[in-house]
């Protein structure tokens, strides 16, 4: 570029020259036309560096873009690694915490003395069936991350309503919650419905866990279960702090904190929901800043006669 500069002003210098010998020796038409000729070769030359140094701007700019969207690029995805991460971590954590839990407050008690002999063969049962469940749970890791696999899951007809009280009994046991208190109250004899005791075990866990994190102070969680119209209903509530309307309806979005915000990822409501939109069921929450927090979840009755009808037609 600067030797192309340099040309330029010698060709220009030299038709100068050239013009101004013309003038002094009378010459005018041979110096007029070789003063012509230089000038053309120096404007096109001048011509030819404006191209060339607009072409090296365009270039310049165009490859700063580049830069500029390979640091997107990589921004983009160092979050998207993070949110993975941090994703697989909070699967990890609710998936294992509660039956670690279960299975410190079962050992504790036989180790405490204060259980017979005769119920020790028991709580030692639910200690290797609590640790059975973590050591499934690994290969389910992945599964946890799409609803089609859980939609594509199979599952059995089990007693919602017996699942519900033997889950909370098991976690009194294992004194996983020191603030609050659990009861369940149903009037019906049995709730029967399509799943697996691990899906409904999953939804009780992350209730009860989101219940104990945001109370803020001891309290009762009450399960009420009944059917209605081919429903069976499953209705938790918390005598806690609650949280404001808005934000009660966003709670089961995924990576969602509201303003009372206790740590964690916001994933377990959000994985509850999932399991039960893949259930053919519906979720909602209610609640409102002092009046605690209510969850109200809808699963399809499960009626054996009523099904082989549907399955046969």
């Amino acid at each position: 570029m600067i030797k192309k500069i340099v040309w330029a002003a010698v060709l220009l210098t030299l038709s100068c020259v050239v013009l101004l010998f013309g003038i002094w020796t009378d010459s005018n038409w041979l110096s007029t036309a070789l003063a012509l000729l230089v000038f053309a070769l120096g404007g096109f030359l001048l011509v030819s560096l404006y191209r060339a140094d607009q072409h090296e701007k365009e270039t310049r700019r165009t490859l700063t873009e580049d830069l500029d969207r390979a640091n997107r690029d990589k921004e983009e995805y160092r979050k998207a690694c993070m949110e993975e991460q941090a994703q697989f971590f909070s699967t990890f954590s609710h998936g294992v915490r509660m039956p670690l839990s279960i299975i410190k407050g079962y050992a504790e008690l036989l180790l405490s003395g204060d259980i017979d002999r005769e119920s020790e063969p028991q709580y030692l049962e639910k200690i290797i069936e609590r640790s059975q469940s973590i050591v499934d749970f690994f290969p389910k890791i992945q599964d946890r991350l799409e609803l089609k696999e859980l939609q594509e899951e199979k599952r059995e007809p089990v007693d919602l309503l017996q699942l519900v009280r033997d889950c909370t009994q098991e976690i009194k046991n294992g004194m996983c919650f020191d603030t609050i208190r659990i009861q369940v109250l149903s009037q019906e004899d049995s709730l029967l419905i399509l799943s697996s005791p691990e899906r409904i075990n999953e939804i009780i866990y992350n209730l009860l866990e989101n219940a104990a994190k945001y109370m803020q102070r001891q309290g009762i969680v009450t399960f009420r279960l009944w059917k209605d119209l081919g429903m069976v209903h499953m209705h938790v509530r918390d005598d806690g702090m609650g949280l404001k309307k808005e934000e009660a309806s966003r709670i089961f979005e995924k990576n969602y904190q509201g303003s009372n915000q206790k740590g964690g990822r916001g994933y377990g409501l959000y994985w509850v929901q999932q399991i039960v939109l893949a259930h053919g069921g519906r979720i909602w929450a209610e609640s409102d800043i002092g009046k605690g927090m209510s969850i109200q979840i809808v699963f399809p009755e499960f009626r054996p006669q009523a099904d082989e009808k549907l399955a046969a037609s």
